[in-house]
């Protein structure tokens, strides 16, 4: 059970488009903006170039909030889940080479005694890249970390948020568009309508495998 990716990538692209388009708008009506209040010394056209301005710029922060573009222009992540003292022994060996921070257990959500209700937590996943690094990737919820299991190889797409699992088959898996939690029943996701196809990935599942 996976997801349609080419189907994804062009929703991906289409959403960079969008995200671009409004990004060059808002610069360019701050940059006119700027240029009618330097040089017309008009109040009424000076009040109304500086709302603009900051309308343009309120609108650009809920857009870049609602669609994080360090997720949007993220790259593709492809690993096995690994134990975090794996990342933190790794790390050592580099720019903290030295640190005796080394935790028996992962560093997530399930092994913190807090107070945050669930809902509001967010959990991170270590991977082991081919080339041998480890390399980490947060704000996943609570339900995607359940599905999870150490030694899955788990597969994130370019400009996707969310991770799924490729190297079994699982009964649920998240949706990397948009996080929701589908079973072999769905047909496509049921929050963002993505397609599903209904077949193993024996190329990705054997990622892992020496030959």
């Amino acid at each position: 059970m996976t997801y349609d990716f080419e189907m994804l990538a062009l929703r991906i692209q289409k959403k960079k488009k969008a995200f671009m388009t409004r990004l060059y708008t808002v610069l360019a009506l701050v940059v006119l903006s700027l240029c009618v209040m330097v040089y017309n010394f008009d109040k009424t056209a000076t009040f109304i170039a500086g709302a603009v301005i900051f309308t343009s710029l309120l609108y650009m922060c809920f857009s870049w909030l609602k669609q994080n573009p360090a997720v949007l222009f993220s790259k593709e992540i492809e690993g096995e889940n690994v134990r975090e003292h794996e990342y933190i022994e790794r790390v050592s060996q580099g720019l903290l080479k030295g640190t005796s921070r080394r935790p028996l257990l992962p560093h997530t959500y399930a092994n913190r005694k807090s107070g945050v209700p669930r809902h509001l937590i967010r959990g991170t996943v270590y991977l082991r890249l081919r080339n041998g690094d480890v390399t980490s990737w947060s704000g996943l919820f609570p339900k995607h970390m359940d599905i999870y299991e150490e030694g899955d190889t788990l597969y994130k797409p370019a400009g996707a948020r969310f991770m799924v699992v490729t190297s079994r088959e699982v009964k649920e898996q998240p949706c990397p568009l948009c996080g929701a939690i589908n079973t072999k029943e769905n047909k496509e996701c049921h929050g963002c309508g993505l397609l599903m196809i209904h077949k193993k990935l024996e190329k990705r599942a054997n990622l892992w495998d020496v030959a």
